[in-house]
């Protein structure tokens, strides 16, 4: 799997994490915003006003990623550089 992660500038606070599967190229990938604010911010004004113009279905997931920061150090984990 390869990743690519870059900065949104035009977002606050958001980094966006690309992820590419091995065998069938399928893409996929996370959004990481530096407050939960930013977050819903991003859903209430992008997403949702998007759903429904295309009158389309939507299923937002926000997690918490500060929980398991010290596993993903402990883990060398790229998304969690250590201090």
């Amino acid at each position: 799997m390869a990743a690519h992660q870059c900065r949104d500038e035009a977002i606050p606070g958001l980094t966006k994490t690309w992820l590419s599967s091995i065998n069938n190229h399928n893409v996929g990938g996370f959004y990481e915003f530096d407050s939960s604010a930013n977050a819903q911010n991003y859903i209430d004004r992008l997403l949702l006003p998007f759903a429904k113009k295309i009158n389309g279905n939507l299923s937002v997931k926000l997690l918490d990623g500060e929980i398991t920061r010290a596993a993903n150090i402990g883990m060398d984990s790229p998304y969690y550089p250590a201090a």
